[in-house]
């Protein structure tokens, strides 16, 4: 069995949780990210929320690691998630910004350079964040 690799966190502000990761991952990391994730949105009872998602401080994952990614959007879907903004540094656009999008037809995402942006936009989703 291999360790996880990568590190993340959440925050949650009225309907929005904030998704951040960090350094390389690998399929260990989607794992446990995936487990504290269900928890975390299990917890809370959402009727509906949107995600922004900064892929920022990502340096890089394996492509089951990515692949993962899937799972957890279908699953979110079923939860009650309705968008996701994702943050993505300039040097990372090309290897992410397709990604969760590629087969997954569920809720709407978009990519933003900037926090303020996506959160202008997951308002425009009709998401609270307060």
């Amino acid at each position: 069995m291999f360790d996880a690799h990568g590190k993340y966190d959440f925050e949650i502000r009225g309907e929005i949780v904030f998704i951040r990761l960090y350094q390389s991952w690998n399929l260990e990391c989607s794992k446990h990210f995936f487990a504290a994730y269900k928890q975390l949105i299990l917890e809370q009872k959402f009727e509906k929320y949107g995600v922004l998602a900064d892929f920022s401080k990502l340096e890089g994952a394996t492509l089951d690691a990515i692949d993962y990614f899937q799972d957890i959007s279908r699953w979110a879907l079923g939860q009650g998630q309705v968008a996701r903004a994702q943050c993505i540094d300039s040097r990372l656009n090309q290897y992410i910004a397709d990604i969760p999008t590629k087969d997954f037809k569920g809720f709407p995402i978009k990519n933003f350079e900037n926090e303020d942006l996506a959160l202008e936009w997951l308002r425009d989703q009709g998401l609270s964040i307060e």
